[in-house]
This record gives C-alpha cells, sequence and structure tokens, in this order.
C-alpha cells in the first residue's frame, strides 16, 4: 500500500471539503511559485537556449544579466495555468474508471503506479499543445526572435508550421511518464518495507524524505526521454536557425521521431548529453514536494487550531446558555414556592363585615 503523505493525508482528512481545497490551492500555488526558477533554468538548457550555459549556474547567471530577476518568472501565469488545469479537469477519476475493467486489486502499489501513469498520459496528451507554447517561448526568449506573447507564439505556429506541430514529440510522453511511474513505485516499495521494519514511522520529516526520494527517483529515471521530447518540440525553431549552433542536432528535422532525435544527441553530445539539466530538474521536483508538503501540514495545523478554537467557543457559549436556562428555572420556582398559602381574594370577590 502507498504510504507517501500518509502524515499529510491523515491531517487533512480532519477538515472540511472546503478547507482542504484551500489547501491544496496555497500549497500548490506556492511550491510551484517557489520551483519556477528551477524549471525555467532546466527548460532553457533542455533546448539549447542561447542563453544556456555549461551548467546549472552559469546558465543563471546569463538568465539573470539578460533580463533580471523576472525572467525565471515570465512564463509563470502559463505554466501555472497547465498545472492547474491538469488537477482540475480530473484525469486521476477518468484513469479510476479505465482500471475498474480490469482485474487491478484495489488499495494496492501496483495499482497506484497504473493509476499515475495513466492520468500522467492523459495529462501529457491534453495538455501537450500547452507545453508546446511554453518550450518554445522560454527556447527564444531575451533574444530578438522572442514572442510577445502567448497567442503570438501560437500564431506563428499555425501559420508556419501547421496543426501538427502542436504534438511534436507526443510519443515520448507515454514512455516518460511509464518510467517515471516506475521509478516512483521503486522507492514507494523500498519506503513501505522500512516502514514495516519500524525503522522510521510518518511525520512531517519522513514524510519530506518520501516525496523527495521518490520524485528524484522518477526525475532520473525519465529524464532523457524528457530531453528527447524538448529538443523535438524546439525541431521547427532549428530548422529556422534560431538557436546557437551548439545547440543545433544534424539531421534532425520537424519530421524526425523520436528515435533519431535520441541517435543525434548521443552522435554530438555522449551519453552525457541527455542528463543536459538534470540537477536543476532535480531540485525543481524535490523543491515542489518538500514545499508543497510542508505549507500543506502548516496550513492544515493552523486549520486544525481554528476549528478546535471554534469548537470550544461553541461549547462555552453552549454551557453558558445552559446555565442561564437553569438559573431562571430556579427563580420561576423558588418565586412559586414563596407566595402564601390559602385563597386570594381578588377585586370582584365580596369582602366579609369586619366586626365591630
Amino acid at each position: 500500500m502507498r504510504r507517501k503523505g500518509l502524515f499529510r493525508r491523515s491531517i487533512l482528512a480532519d477538515l472540511g471539503p472546503l478547507q482542504q481545497a484551500a489547501v491544496r490551492n496555497v500549497a500548490h500555488l506556492v511550491s510551484r511559485l517557489l520551483a519556477e526558477p528551477f524549471d525555467a533554468i532546466r527548460l532553457t538548457q533542455f533546448v539549447g537556449s542561447p542563453l544556456s550555459g555549461p551548467n546549472m549556474w552559469s546558465t543563471a547567471k546569463n538568465m539573470y544579466h539578460a533580463g533580471g530577476l523576472m525572467s525565471f518568472f515570465s512564463l509563470f501565469p502559463l505554466h501555472h495555468f497547465q498545472t492547474l488545469l491538469g488537477q482540475r479537469v480530473g484525469y486521476r477519476a477518468i484513469a479510476s474508471m479505465i482500471l475498474d475493467y480490469f482485474p487491478i486489486q484495489r488499495r494496492s502499489a501496483w495499482r497506484y503506479s497504473v493509476l499515475t501513469t495513466l492520468s500522467q498520459l492523459l495529462f501529457a496528451i491534453t495538455t501537450h499543445p500547452m507545453e508546446i507554447i511554453r518550450v518554445r517561448m522560454r527556447c527564444v526568449e531575451l533574444t530578438p526572435f522572442a514572442y510577445s506573447s502567448a497567442l503570438d507564439c501560437l500564431i506563428d505556429l499555425l501559420e508556419h508550421d501547421g496543426v501538427a506541430s502542436l504534438f511534436q514529440g507526443l510519443s515520448c510522453a507515454p514512455i516518460g511518464a511509464i518510467w517515471s511511474s516506475f521509478g516512483r513505485l521503486v522507492s514507494s516499495e523500498i519506503l513501505s518495507w522500512l516502514s514495516s521494519q519500524k525503522i522510521y514511522s510518518p511525520n512531517i520529516f519522513t514524510n519530506s524524505v518520501e516525496s523527495i526520494f521518490s520524485g528524484l527517483t522518477g526525475t532520473l529515471i525519465s529524464q532523457p526521454f524528457y530531453l528527447v521530447q524538448k529538443k523535438m518540440m524546439v525541431s521547427y525553431e532549428m530548422s529556422r536557425g534560431r538557436l546557437p549552433s551548439e545547440a543545433m542536432l544534424k539531421g534532425v528535422t520537424p519530421q524526425s521521431s523520436s528515435v533519431t532525435t535520441a541517435l543525434a544527441i548521443y552522435d554530438q553530445h555522449g551519453f552525457a548529453g541527455f542528463w543536459s539539466g538534470a540537477l536543476s530538474n532535480s531540485i525543481r521536483h524535490a523543491t515542489i514536494n518538500t514545499i508543497e508538503d510542508g505549507i500543506s501540514v502548516a496550513v492544515a495545523s493552523v486549520l486544525l487550531r481554528y476549528n478546535q478554537w471554534c469548537e470550544r467557543k461553541e461549547d462555552a457559549q453552549v454551557e453558558t446558555d445552559t446555565d442561564d436556562e437553569e438559573d431562571y428555572v430556579e427563580d420561576v420556582v423558588e418565586g412559586t414556592d414563596s407566595s402564601p398559602a390559602g385563597p386570594t381574594s381578588t377585586p370582584d370577590s365580596p369582602q366579609s363585615p369586619v366586626p365591630s
């Protein structure tokens, strides 16, 4: 059974649906915002942009000198909308409905792995055009060929390259998703075995370790496939000569397959060429998982304390109202008991004569 995020889920389970949605949205927004600089650096290295350097630090310096701090966040709105769309459309629910037709045991690690792979695949297919636009904008950003907006990039892409270019590199998505899920499955099984041996127990620290370990494992295994995909996405920019000569791949055209692109990367850069941007990519995944888990736990803890305070306040108010009601009843009873016994006279009753 999957144990990743067990501590966070146990805290969120005590919150209401609206509070759970608020916690997830806040954690998602903050974690993506803080991880966006690493995403910008890794894409710049992936596509071989003119700002790309030999390592992550030199690439970051080139980007900062060219466009300042905002160069790291220029595509954040588009990227955030893309990831938010993946969370809100309900790919996991659709994938779960599909898996119900297959004899896979529920609440098992294998079912979770297949579910994750299938949902990632559905997300990659439906949001691939947005990924194409984001990658191509990052490829020529801060150069004379830079696009003014995402709409400008889309119009240019459709006019010169056609609708088919919106799905360039899509063939790498299933392979990358499968290998990424396989890496996460292996790490989850290792952590589950460690937990069964009482080596550690779920808490904030171990939850962060789980997120980092599983994220890094999946990222490093799938890194070559996603790099080939990004190279295929910018093949149209290569054909126009918008990339530096060292980023050009000989023999690669917009019609080239993923195998041809991978062989071209190996011929020009060797095996190490598939790991360009791996450090920034790993830091990005570790940052997202760690910060999202930490913020979720922190915000959920605050909301739980607030809910407990509200409950104590309501209980105190109920006790006060109960005491007031009991005091009122006692006053009424005491007033009735202290009244004089015997018949009482009324204004209409005749008065008895007073003897002289």
